[in-house]
């Protein structure tokens, strides 16, 4: 059997290969060879390593020269144990890059050219800029959960009926918390065990979140970092041209790095540095402008890549039900039944320009509800449903859902029949609930 150094190197010379995909044929094709490497890799025991290298040390009793080479095989050991985690990591990138592509292929072509297709999710990263590198932060932990509250699940035991009786209770707040399980359960009630959960995000998978994410972070930076250009004048793009004439980052601080002298020389001939008895500063007014940018470029590229990836899930909620969101997710991983707290994540639609009122209650009644016009196409209920519970025009539905207006405008009559000429009365209830 090869062995997993030639293994390693195979791998990465066929993910170095891959090019953008033409169609679906392409895109299963790589589908298929990603996942037998996959399960090669963990198969291999790609997933753990080798040795706990916290625990070895080298023995002194040992000469200096077995010391040397005890050293060295270590080294090359944790290295070996390195390349294997990150090319598995690779693999798996790659992998739900092309199960998503395989999805916008269909919806949004454009964005293929934007996912990490060949793995390489750290030069993708590099390529959307300073910008792109502060909105993936911020998103990651958006869709991952890590800003969601933890509970506590409390194993309690109580007394009913001169019966003792053991029940888990879900608690969001643990602060007097004996007292308040005494209150409620009786005075011999007492806490047995407790854990703490940390709740999941809407995207529980590292690589599919990294993969998903960083296709609307490299879309948003390249959108923001156009927009950013056209609107450089006087010192501040006189400054960036001189920063790109030497192969360096608009925007960039030559005041606070090492090196660059020869470039440095340029920038004191023209004022944009300073000379000082200590040190260099930049010129204050260049300095002003430069932060300016940053927190604009930064702002706007975490905007339009949270709304364009919240409104393209906040969509297929709204247009499958859980039976095809379930055969069909949009990416892997995505939570097919959302709670509460997951829903909070689309407030963010409620804000800013084209903002969509009351965006996560909507939701949250759609989800409520898909289920009680079964007769009904999924998609056309959950877009007249929307259009019916929202002030967006027709027009505006129409073009978001992309669904004739004709289509939705018959969608809302029969829910308006449902609702006010006394049809279905549990999803009347049903709609009545969410609303409260």
């Amino acid at each position: 059997m090869e062995n997993s150094f030639n293994f390693i190197i195979r791998a990465n010379e066929y993910l170095d290969t891959i090019e953008e995909p033409r169609d679906i044929a392409q895109i299963e094709e790589h589908i298929e060879k990603l996942n037998e490497l996959r399960k090669e890799m963990e198969k291999r025991g790609f997933k753990n390593p080798n040795f706990n290298f916290a625990n070895v040390s080298v023995d002194l009793d040992i000469d200096q020269e077995e010391s040397i080479d005890l050293k060295k095989q270590l080294s090359m050991l944790k290295y070996y144990d390195y390349i294997k985690k990150i090319t598995l990591t690779r693999v798996k990138i790659a992998l739900t890059s092309f199960l998503i592509s395989k999805r916008f292929i269909q919806t949004d072509p454009n964005l293929i050219q934007h996912i990490p297709i060949d793995g390489n999710y750290i030069g993708k990263v590099i390529q959307s800029g300073k910008y792109g590198l502060n909105a993936f932060t911020r998103m990651n932990s958006l869709l991952s959960g890590k800003d969601m509250p933890q509970y506590v699940i409390a194993k309690i035991e109580y007394t009913e009926d001169n019966k003792k009786k053991i029940k888990n209770l879900r608690i969001y707040k643990k602060h007097n918390l004996e007292d308040r399980i005494k209150k409620d359960f009786g005075e011999t009630a007492k806490i047995i065990k407790t854990r703490v959960v940390k709740q999941p995000g809407l995207v529980t998978s590292n690589s599919a979140r990294t993969s998903l994410i960083l296709s609307f972070v490299s879309k948003a930076s390249k959108e923001v970092k156009q927009i950013m250009d056209e609107q450089e004048q006087g010192k501040i793009k006189e400054y960036n041209e001189l920063l790109k004439q030497n192969g360096l980052v608009p925007d960039s601080r030559l005041d606070i790095v090492e090196g660059f002298e020869e470039i440095k020389e340029q920038l004191l001939n023209k004022n944009f540095l300073i000379q000082t008895e200590e040190t260099l500063e930049l010129d204050p007014e260049l300095l002003a402008q430069i932060t300016r940018r940053n927190s604009l470029g930064n702002l706007l590229t975490e905007k339009k890549a949270s709304r364009d990836l919240l409104l393209t899930i906040y969509s297929f909620y709204l247009l499958n039900s859980k039976t095809s969101r379930q055969e069909n997710n949009l990416v892997p991983t995505l939570t097919v039944e959302p709670e509460e707290h997951h829903l909070e994540v689309f407030n963010i639609l409620e804000h800013g320009e084209n903002k969509i009122e009351n965006a996560t209650k909507i939701l949250k009644q759609k989800l409520d509800s898909e289920n009680l016009i079964p007769r009904m196409d999924q998609k056309i209920f959950g877009a007249s449903f929307f259009a019916y519970k929202t002030n967006k025009d027709l027009d505006w539905c129409s073009n978001f859902f992309d669904i004739d207006k004709k289509e939705i405008e018959t969608g809302i009559s029969e829910i308006k029949l449902v609702l006010e000429k006394g049809r279905g009365k549990d999803f009347l209830e049903a709609v009545r609930d969410a609303d409260s």
